[in-house]
């Protein structure tokens, strides 16, 4: 049985701290239609136990590519930083005893990136819509992926 309650968890608020969309000078002399995107993830997560506080940073680089799967000379750089309230935070914290180190269960981490990247998905279309990208659409992904990175 899954101790996740949505109620408990509040998005603080959302800062947008980078956001660059890059059209090289090749692509501007010679524009060709985006046909598809490739998609780089990363994040940083920080937890304040005290405060039952998480920030995380999620960085989304995009590249358009052609139907030959080159690189078109277009770049999207995306920076968001999402602050959350957990209420019940203390029920997904493991200590170690060995290294006295905590551990935030997968379950907990998976809804959290989650509730980020579904949030990110819609930021980014828009930023993009009206660019050389076109409006990209994130894809769909298992947000546990997101805690590898």
């Amino acid at each position: 049985m899954s101790l996740i309650d949505p109620s408990k968890i509040k998005i603080n608020c959302i800062n947008i701290f980078r956001t660059k969309i890059i059209a090289e000078e090749s692509y501007l002399t010679n524009p060709k239609d985006v046909k598809q995107t490739k998609v780089g993830l990363s994040q940083e997560s920080r937890f304040d136990f005290g405060n039952k506080l998480v920030a995380v940073r999620l960085n989304v680089v995009l590249e358009a590519i052609n139907k030959d799967q080159e690189l078109m000379g277009v770049k999207g750089e995306f920076g968001i930083e999402f602050n959350l309230t957990i209420e019940n935070l203390e029920l997904f914290l493991e200590q170690n005893t060995t290294d006295h180190t905590i551990k935030v269960s997968g379950e907990l981490g998976a809804t959290i990136m989650g509730i980020i990247y579904s949030t990110a998905r819609g930021i980014i279309l828009e930023k993009t819509q009206n660019s050389y990208l076109r409006g990209v659409i994130l894809p769909v992904i298992n947000p546990a992926n997101l805690l590898k990175n």
